[in-house]
């Protein structure tokens, strides 16, 4: 799409029929496609924690399979894999809510 933008400018095309409004459209969604990749990004790197939150508190010694923590870090990592797709937010408790890098707060609410 910026190859055909750019194209369609250098031949001027956006005066022709057929073109005309088009002159900003593929900047838009190349913006478009830009966000949805950093978003993207942004919820593996979530995912990713949420999976080492998990298998740490799994193998933790005091903690273990089923301890109250244990259980809400797998909740997490579960739903983590349909907020892409699906949209919404995770639900944490506030002393784990903490142990959320600030940058990925935004995907997750109190509890």
């Amino acid at each position: 799409k910026i190859f055909l933008g750019a194209y369609a400018k250098e031949k001027n095309l956006y005066g022709q029929p057929g073109w005309k409004k088009t002159d900003g459209y593929w900047l838009k969604e190349v913006h478009d496609v830009m966000c949805k990749q950093k978003r993207s990004n942004e919820i593996s790197t979530l995912k990713c924690k949420l999976y080492k939150k998990f298998t740490t508190a799994f193998d933790d010694g005091n903690l273990g399979v089923n301890h109250q923590e244990t259980i809400i870090w797998g909740r997490a990592f579960k739903q983590s894999l349909d907020i892409e797709k699906h949209g919404g937010v995770l639900k944490l408790p506030l002393h784990l809510y903490r142990k959320i890098p600030k940058k990925l707060q935004k995907y997750v609410e109190l509890d």
